[in-house]
Formats: structure tokens, C-alpha cells, sequence
């Protein structure tokens, strides 16, 4: 899939740069990206071949779709060397069920283990017909740390947190980032819960396990933790310098802000 190369190195690119920021220890981190528009017959044909493999539920409207994901156990530092070694292909193949195959013939992996939350994810994407296509988790250092805060363990204080150190979270994400408290991951209650919140949030913190973006290509689904992560950043410094940051006032925000969805 000639097609899907300009993408495998988006992949390869932002997956060097969560390993050097250090948000993607050992295995961590997982991206997917919805590339149902540049498959081939060939692939289709292949994927058709493959095991079904069944979902804890329904993904109705993302059935027919075709994801990239990186696999299960990859390691980032080795995915920027060489994607294609390292990424897989999901099929939805029916509203309960999907199938994978490898881009190698005859290497055997298989998608993430937070494959039911990016599915999850994708579905709600594509039902709030968003033009968001890629899903990106990772184990932002600063944001993790934050979040073991007790102070900042809600939306409302983790947003105003994020907006009043730093004007580009202003800018950028001016809905504000969704919030979920601690659940196992990979599981079906972290799917379901941050699926809930894509529609108001391009980006969902999970308590004490870093955050998720979405985004219509790869670079910008990192440029988004790195903005929220250089917030949290700029507070920490603050505070290790014995000073408690005063942050940026609403009378000098120069982007309106939408407190509608955070403030729920």
C-alpha cells in the first residue's frame, strides 16, 4: 500500500519524538489511523482471509472501516526505525467484530492492547463526523505527574490550570480537555468513557496514565500533548522554584473560551 508510506513515516516521526521526550517507556504509547480511503482491493481481499476476532461491543458506524494501529508490545524507539515492522492492519468487518494481519506476510503481531479504546474512539469520530482521523495515547510525564495531584483530579481545575500557564493551550484548545478518572487500561470502561467526551474534547487526560488525542493527521495529534504537557511543565518549574505561578487572568485571554462543556 504505496498510499499509506506518507503516514507510516508521521508515525515513524512522532514515535521518535515521544521516545526522546521520554513519554513512551519500553512498550507505551499506541497510535491508529483511519486510512479506510486509501485501501486497496488487494488489502481488502487479504483482510477478508483473516481471523474474526470479537468486541465487548458494538462499533456500528466504523464497520467497513480499515485502521493502521501499531501493534501490541512495540516499542517507540524501534517504530521510528522501522514502521512497517511495527504496525498492523484492523479491519471492522461487522458491528461486534474485526480482523488484522500484519504489513509483513508471515510476521505474527497483533494490534495494541488499548485497541478497544481507539476503536471506541474512532467510532465516536466518525458518528460526530468530526474529520478527525487519527487516535494518539501517550504517557505524557508532566501530565501523569499533575494528575497525581489530588487538587487537579477534575476537569474544571486541570483546564484552568492548563489555559492559565501558557497562551497557547488558549489558542489551540480553547474547549478545553476531557477528563477521565483512573480505570484499568485496555479495558471497555476506559474505551467507553473517553469515547463519551470526544465530542466536545480533541484531547482526554486519563488520571495517573498520560492522555489521548485526536487529530486529522499525526503531528498535529502530538503537537497537542506538547502543548498541554509544556503547561503542566511551566507549573511544575514554577513550583520547584519555591513560587506559586499567578497565570494567565481571563481579562487577558485574547480567545474566547468555552466553559459550556467544562464546567458540566
Amino acid at each position: 500500500m504505496d498510499a499509506v508510506k506518507p503516514i507510516m513515516d508521521e508515525i515513524a516521526g512522532v514515535s521518535k519524538l515521544m521516545s526522546v521526550k521520554g513519554w513512551a517507556e519500553r512498550n507505551a504509547g499506541n497510535i491508529s489511523v483511519n486510512i479506510t480511503n486509501l485501501a486497496d482491493t488487494k488489502t481488502q481481499d487479504v483482510m477478508k482471509e483473516a481471523v474474526r476476532y470479537s468486541l465487548p461491543f458494538k462499533v456500528q458506524k466504523l464497520t467497513g472501516n480499515l485502521l493502521l494501529i501499531t501493534s501490541s508490545g512495540s516499542k517507540a524507539r524501534n517504530i521510528s526505525a522501522n514502521p512497517e515492522k511495527n504496525l498492523c492492519l484492523v479491519y471492522i468487518c461487522d458491528p461486534s467484530g474485526y480482523q488484522y494481519i500484519s504489513l509483513i506476510s508471515g510476521t505474527e503481531i497483533t494490534p495494541s492492547s488499548e485497541l478497544f479504546t481507539h476503536l471506541a474512539i474512532h467510532n465516536a469520530m466518525l458518528i460526530e463526523n468530526t474529520g478527525r482521523r487519527v487516535v494518539l495515547h501517550s504517557h505524557v510525564t508532566e501530565l501523569i505527574a499533575l494528575t497525581q495531584i489530588e487538587e487537579f483530579n477534575n476537569k474544571t481545575a486541570l483546564n484552568n490550570l492548563i489555559w492559565g500557564m501558557h497562551p497557547e493551550t488558549i489558542m489551540y484548545i480553547p474547549e478545553g480537555v476531557g477528563y477521565v478518572k483512573y480505570c484499568t487500561p485496555g479495558s471497555s470502561e476506559i474505551a467507553a468513557l473517553t469515547a463519551q467526551q470526544i465530542k466536545e474534547h480533541n484531547v482526554i487526560i486519563w488520571e495517573k496514565h498520560g492522555a489521548c488525542s485526536t487529530a486529522a493527521n499525526v503531528y498535529d495529534a502530538f503537537d497537542l500533548l506538547d502543548i498541554i504537557a509544556k503547561s503542566a511543565g511551566i507549573f511544575f518549574k514554577c513550583r520547584s522554584a519555591g513560587y506559586v505561578p499567578t497565570g494567565i487572568t481571563p481579562q487577558q485571554n485574547i480567545v474566547p473560551i468555552r466553559t459550556d462543556s467544562i464546567l458540566k
